[in-house]
């Protein structure tokens, strides 16, 4: 009877330990559970391709890393993943994160061609950037520290210690564009700061030495009190003026009277 068809022989001179090749060597696609190249001690655990352009590499039969000729997910397969690096073409710059020795921390950041490198935080629709709880913990310019939060519809900012002038800002935002920004403390407002459209004066606090008085100013132009009630108080005082320059008005207590002092006399008001 003749042979209707033959197996081929493999040649013993082939190694079966470290192996060369030329050419091109192809293998079956695989599976997660049972990739291309495994192992004779760990079948499921390998690289595998899911479909067409696509490298999968697989632990235990759970992929866990795929990478495409756009994208490398960590963590997962894609739309499950913990981390997505996607290919930018020509990009020159990138983010690098290292980890740290004890007692030091982990870094994020930005490196690359151009000389002064922009780091970017893109939440997605409404979202928002946060810290653990709610708290966004900043580092102070010298010491103490700046926490920067977000509860009860209230931006809360706390800063301590900083030196050369702190300047808190917000720009761009059409709330604090159009209404006030506003300090609280235990959640009630005690300090609102309303906006003017092209402002060109501001109201300056200097605080003073001991024998010296406070003062509230102006950058430009009178000062305006405008009160919600029309009444401006004044601390009331037996002999002290509340309102002076060289003690111009107070009102006595002990006389019940208000007490004006003009070319260096005093004038009772009855």
């Amino acid at each position: 009877m003749q042979a209707l068809f033959h197996l081929p022989t493999i040649p013993a001179a082939i190694p079966t330990r470290n192996p060369a090749f030329t050419g091109q060597v192809t293998l079956a696609g695989g599976s997660s559970t049972a990739p291309a190249i495994g192992f004779s001690s760990d079948p499921d655990t390998g690289v595998y391709q899911p479909s067409a352009g696509v490298l999968g590499l697989t632990a235990d039969g759970t992929e866990i890393t795929r990478a495409t000729a756009s994208a490398i997910s960590l963590g997962g397969v894609p739309g499950a993943e913990s981390l997505r690096a996607t290919l930018v073409p020509n990009a020159v710059n990138r983010v690098d994160i290292r980890g740290s020795v004890t007692g030091a921390s982990p870094t994020i950041q930005a490196q690359g061609n151009d000389a002064d490198i922009n780091l970017t935080l893109m939440p997605k629709g409404n979202g928002v950037v946060t810290g653990t709880g709610g708290v966004l913990k900043l580092a102070a310019v010298t010491e103490g520290q700046g926490i920067a939060g977000y509860a009860g519809g209230i931006m809360v900012w706390g800063i301590t210690r900083l030196v050369n002038g702190p300047k808190i800002a917000a720009f761009g935002d059409a709330y604090v564009a159009t209404g006030a920004s506003s300090g609280a403390a235990s959640g009630t407002v005690q300090l609102t700061i309303a906006h003017t459209a092209m402002a060109s004066q501001s109201v300056s606090i200097t605080g003073a030495v001991t024998g010296a008085a406070p003062r509230i100013g102006t950058t430009g132009g009178a000062l305006a009190f405008a009160p919600a009630v029309p009444a401006v108080l004044f601390p009331a005082s037996g002999s002290a003026p509340a309102v002076t320059t060289d003690g111009a008005v107070y009102f006595d207590t002990t006389m019940a009277k208000l007490r004006i002092r003009a070319a260096g006399t005093w004038v009772d008001l009855h």
